[in-house]
């Protein structure tokens, strides 16, 4: 939702919900905000996170989260939850300005906030027990929001303002309440729909879901396609898009086999940038080489420019030899899914050269004899 020429960056999100079924009536839910340092240290000194006074323009029940990151600058974070039915829910918070406490634990480090346990009877009785105490340093490294729902379905509108709102912020009151009114509650639900609708009609248009072809319309098993093959594509694509990251960090690589006696311990490589779409965003949070040569062939019908920028950065981290690390662990976060063992990449280790396939598309769309212009891909060039 950033606007251009003076107007603040920014963006807007929205977390829809429902309690589980069958748990208990009133459950709980956990946002986090941290700031990563690992490898900008010297951030870490002006970088801060608090709790700030609720301004005039927001909801009674809503949290103002500011912050600051040097050379980023200052920043607000605008919070309200509500029903859907557009009843207000308190978020509550907490935070830690310990160097040790970060992202990496928070469920542990919120666990430790709440008492032990309870039998679900008693539990229910003293609900109110299980908020988090409200306690923020004004310089947290690491900030935690509570919902506690109602039992019944939920939204919470998030709203980041470059510049930050209220006392010391860059950006006034009257333009702060105005982003804040256009990223949230109802215009926010209408930006959403039309981007949604924007989204199904511009997947319908690139991979032809709505062409005639001979014999008639596209068809799956003999049968044309159905809204509900549609709503599966499209979930298919949002689910590729959506596992797009960007991982900064270092490569260890273990030493030859039996070059040396004892071997000696592996190596780490200068830190680098890779921009992939992972193969599980639960279980496989990082990037691997073969399965990112698979995911152009998506990415790149639907993006020319995105999967020729994820190869670029796959083409970044070549060695010297023209070996690339098939598994790319960078960073603590990364790091932190991955057993010790399996760490340290072995250059007996290689993938099949799937990026070629990517390359094979943009060569196949040249016009013959090559050297010339090539079409346009994806909203832009090859």
């Amino acid at each position: 939702g950033g606007g251009g020429g003076s107007s603040p960056g920014g963006w807007a999100v929205r977390i829809s919900g429902e309690p589980i079924a069958g748990a208990a009536p009133k459950q709980h839910l956990f946002l986090y905000l941290s700031l990563d340092t690992e490898f900008a240290p010297r951030l870490s000194r002006g970088a801060a996170l608090g709790k700030l006074e609720v301004l005039s323009f927001q909801p009674e029940e809503g949290v103002h989260v500011g912050g600051q990151v040097e050379e980023v600058g200052r920043f607000s974070l605008l919070a309200a939850a509500r029903t859907q039915g557009g009843d207000p829910l308190p978020l509550r918070a907490w935070g830690s300005a310990a160097r040790h406490h970060s992202h990496l634990n928070v469920a542990e480090l919120v666990a430790e906030q709440l008492p032990p346990q309870q039998p679900q009877q008693q539990q229910q009785q003293h609900d109110s027990r299980l908020d988090l105490n409200g306690l923020v340093p004004s310089r947290s490294r690491l900030l935690v929001l509570q919902l506690r729902t109602s039992g019944e379905p939920f939204e919470i509108d998030a709203t980041l303002i470059g510049g930050g709102c209220g006392a010391g912020g860059a950006v006034g009151d009257e333009e702060c309440g105005a982003l804040l009114a256009r990223w949230s509650g109802g215009a926010l639900s209408a930006e959403i729909r039309s981007r949604t609708d924007a989204f199904h009609a511009r997947l319908a248009s690139t991979f032809g879901l709505d062409e005639q072809r001979e014999g008639g319309a596209l068809r799956l098993g003999g049968s044309p396609l159905g809204e509900r093959e549609k709503g599966f594509a499209a979930a298919a694509l949002a689910a590729q898009l959506g596992s797009l990251g960007f991982f900064y960090g270092k490569t260890v690589v273990a030493p030859p086999p039996g070059s040396f006696s004892p071997p000696p311990p592996p190596q780490e490589t200068e830190a680098a940038p890779l921009f992939a779409v992972v193969p599980s965003r639960p279980f496989f949070p990082r990037g691997f080489l073969w399965d990112d040569g698979f995911h152009s062939l998506v990415v790149g019908e639907w993006d020319g420019p995105l999967a020729d920028d994820i190869a670029a950065h796959w083409l970044g981290l070549m060695h010297e030899d023209g070996w690339i690390p098939r598994e790319q662990i960078l960073g603590a976060e990364a790091a932190a899914r991955v057993p010790a063992e399996f760490l340290p990449q072995r250059r007996l280790h290689a993938n099949p050269p799937t990026l070629v396939l990517r390359l094979q598309r943009l060569l196949d769309r040249l016009p013959d004899g090559g050297g010339g212009e090539g079409g346009a891909e994806g909203g832009g060039g090859g």
